[in-house]
């Protein structure tokens, strides 16, 4: 879970940042059909598109629920558990 305790779906993080599917599939050199592909998806984002999605919409990485197989989402909930740990 996040700092602030709320996951936002990736849909949500972008429709907050007030950028369209089709500025941000453009900032991302990708279709708007694959980019809502993610959206559908999110468990196919990888490492490297996840951070500069989150970059270009200005949310942070780990307040945007990738889907809980996704690597993304692994590393998160593993530096969690560590930082819970005292």
């Amino acid at each position: 879970m996040s700092m602030r305790g709320k996951l936002f779906s990736l849909r949500e993080a972008r429709e907050n940042s007030g950028i369209s599917v089709d500025i941000l599939a453009a900032l991302l050199g990708i279709s708007a059909k694959r980019y809502n592909t993610f959206e559908h998806f999110p468990d196919w984002v990888d490492v490297p598109a996840a951070k500069r999605i989150s970059l270009l919409i200005s949310t942070p990485v780990e307040e945007i629920f990738f889907g809980r197989s996704s690597t993304i989402s692994r590393i998160y909930r593993r530096q969690e558990g560590k930082n819970g740990e005292n």
